[in-house]
């Protein structure tokens, strides 16, 4: 009974040792297709960080540009409210 037990065991460790062969494979060309396709990329990290750079400045100045005249109509509204509730308050 002993061989048989020990021939199960080694059959069953040649199943499982096939099974993981293709996983592990497939991992192994995952691992060196992510590493090639990092050295291609990483070069352009630099150039790809200067454009957003640009991207958020130019952002920046332009929501300025939209907001200014915004801020300075309800700033002009505000002031005009205060003095006219200054000059005729209003009675309850």
């Amino acid at each position: 009974m002993a061989f048989w037990r020990d021939l199960s065991v080694i059959w069953l460790s040649l199943f499982c040792f096939i099974g993981l062969l293709i996983p592990i494979a497939i991992l192994y060309f995952a691992v060196r297709g992510m590493q090639a396709l990092h050295n291609k990329v990483q070069p352009l990290f630099p150039k790809a960080q200067g454009i957003s750079g640009m991207v958020r400045t130019q952002t920046s100045r332009m929501s300025q540009r939209v907001a200014e005249p915004v801020i300075q109509a309800h700033a002009s509204y505000a002031k005009t409210k205060t003095r006219l509730q200054t000059l005729w308050p209003h009675s309850k």
